[in-house]
């Protein structure tokens, strides 16, 4: 038993310098400050466990419930009122609708009101150590929080998080906050724990970088959808002569069907290149139209 013990602790050790030199290299940082921190890092077992569930393996009814319900919906109607200067802001700099950076911020954090239960380091290096399907990510993502501490004289063990390591009202990985997150309250600082407005400014300037076309369509339900016609872009004009029916009239744009269960019934939308953006901040169809649903409600 001992020596199976040993055995394991020597091969997570063994792991884990591998784990900092890479780091180190990788984001020219001091190896001595990836092997300290690094070493303050705890393995826990939830995080692993809670990744291995996520809420996208719900069926669309019962994941939409979690995101588009009355209560989110009139806390979003108050929290767009009190923040609506920097919303419609936001809208004019980045040319995103204010309603879609409102909505992503409630499904990501009901509207500011979720807590992070763990912290960023722990997380992340549970998951680079651990979840062997998606190490090699979380290792990037641990290095950039690691690169994001040292360049702020933060220690990241006081960064709360998600599960997955996602940090601040909205939700972003490590490496977004480096890549898009912006001072929009313009007070010096790039804050997205606790500044709400450069929490709006980084959603915005994400998803303009992700290619958002300002007033173009996102999805719309259509009938006489078949499963032979999902996940390719085709015309609108072909998919209506293979009797995909529209709800009203669209100019022609590329759009691609989804298909998403909801009990029995098998729902069909057409969705749009805007749609495929809001799927960079999360790739499952049900997180895209959960957003997108919440904004209409939000108008």
């Amino acid at each position: 038993m001992f020596v199976l013990f040993f055995y394991l602790f020597f091969s997570s050790f063994s792991h884990s310098l591998v784990i900092a030199d890479k780091i180190a290299e990788k984001f020219d940082l001091p190896r001595n400050y990836v092997k300290e921190n690094l070493s303050k890092a705890e393995i826990v077992d939830k995080v692993t466990d809670l990744i291995s569930k996520p809420a996208e393996t719900k069926e669309w009814g019962d994941y939409k419930k979690i995101f588009v319900n009355e209560q989110r919906i009139s806390l979003g109607k108050d929290f767009y009122r009190k923040y609506r200067e920097e919303l419609e802001r936001a809208e004019n700099e980045f040319y995103v609708s204010s309603e879609i950076i409102a909505a992503v911020l409630g499904v990501e954090t009901f509207f500011g009101r979720y807590s992070p239960e763990f912290n960023a380091l722990d997380s992340l290096y549970t998951l680079a150590m651990n979840y062997e399907r998606r190490s090699e990510y979380f290792t990037y993502e641990l290095g950039n929080l690691l690169l994001y501490s040292y360049k702020n004289n933060i220690n990241p063990k006081e960064i709360r998080s998600s599960y997955a390591g996602a940090i601040g009202y909205p939700q972003f990985m490590p490496s977004n906050i480096l890549k898009y997150a912006v001072d929009f309250d313009e007070d010096g600082l790039v804050d997205l724990v606790n500044s709400m407005s450069d929490a709006i400014g980084s959603v915005a300037n994400f998803l303009k970088q992700h290619g958002w076309h300002y007033s173009d369509p996102t999805a719309v339900t259509v009938a006489f959808g078949r499963e032979r016609l999902t996940g390719e872009w085709m015309s609108i004009s072909k998919l209506k002569e293979k009797g995909v029916s529209f709800p009203f009239g669209l100019s022609e744009h590329k759009i691609k069907l989804i298909r998403l269960k909801d009990g029995e019934n098998d729902i069909y939308w057409a969705v749009f290149h805007n749609f495929e953006v809001l799927k960079r901040y999360n790739p499952s169809n049900k997180y895209a139209l959960s957003v997108l649903l919440l904004a209409v409600a939000l108008k």
